[in-house]
């Protein structure tokens, strides 16, 4: 368990008042949500096994975005009770409801708090081949521009986790052309590990330009597939991986076939 208890959870949150004598503690009004987080990071970041679980401040990022998500799933049914005859409303005279506006705002601050904190966990994860070559490392390679890549970040400037998911899948699409036509599968992953990683080359950056360009509608062209290949071509490295994809066949100059028939035909 990644929280525990009321006291582990009251450490991770600003403003949490003390439950009274008798009554359920946040904590447990919210343990379904904070398993279901729990099961998130699980499936979607790393497992128990993973290393990273013996360092505190990657324990501290995974606990507060747990904590966050459990009380943002759970906001809209906080004061609601169920009894033998519906639902109910807890009522209090000591602490005024807060506005509509105030509870938006800090909705929204709670999950920008989680989206940041799981973006530092996926900063350290990637520090390790291991995670990056495996099913958690893939899950954050959905595209050639990086998660810590602004192009994800919200009005407010901070990272979204659920603009993350929106716009890497709509860049994949055209990642998926470009490798159909030149790039080829092999290399589209090998360029979005480099990305995860930090790493940069030529062909990084001219995939990337590309792909920016056609997020505005660019239509690519010929000369545009031409220049991959080329960057391809001239590296040795790539080019061991690129030789055995069909985006080699398809790009093979003619060979000049000398017929004797034909006028051109020399001796």
């Amino acid at each position: 368990m990644i929280i525990d208890s009321y006291e582990a959870l009251a450490t991770l949150l600003p403003n949490n008042v003390a439950p009274a004598m008798g009554d359920p503690s946040l904590f447990e009004k919210i343990l379904p949500y904070i398993r279901h987080a729990e099961s998130w990071v699980k499936d979607n970041l790393c497992d128990h096994t993973s290393k990273m679980w013996q360092s505190d401040e990657f324990k501290y990022f995974i606990r507060v975005a747990v904590a966050c998500d459990a009380i943002e799933r759970a906001f809209s049914g906080l004061d609601l009770i169920m009894t033998p005859n519906g639902f109910g409303v807890v009522s209090t005279e000591t602490i005024a409801p807060a506005s509509r506006e105030r509870t938006a705002a800090l909705r929204a601050d709670i999950v920008r708090m989680r989206d940041a904190n799981i973006l530092s966990a996926v900063d350290m994860l990637r520090s390790d081949p291991l995670w990056c070559a495996g099913l958690h490392g893939r899950l954050w390679m959905r595209s050639i521009i990086s998660v810590f890549d602004p192009i994800y970040h919200d009005d407010s400037g901070s990272f979204s986790l659920k603009k993350y998911y929106i716009t890497a899948n709509r860049l994949s699409g055209y990642e998926f052309d470009i490798a159909n036509r030149s790039l080829s599968a092999m290399l589209l992953e090998c360029l979005r590990e480099a990305s995860l990683r930090g790493q940069s080359s030529k062909l990084l950056s001219q995939v990337d330009g590309l792909l920016r360009k056609m997020d505005q509608g660019y239509k690519p062209t010929f000369d545009d597939h031409s220049r991959i290949v080329d960057i391809i071509r001239r590296d040795s490295a790539l080019r061991v991986m690129w030789d055995t994809s069909r985006q080699s066949t398809q790009w093979e100059l003619p060979g000049f076939d000398n017929d004797k028939n034909s006028g051109g035909f020399f001796f």
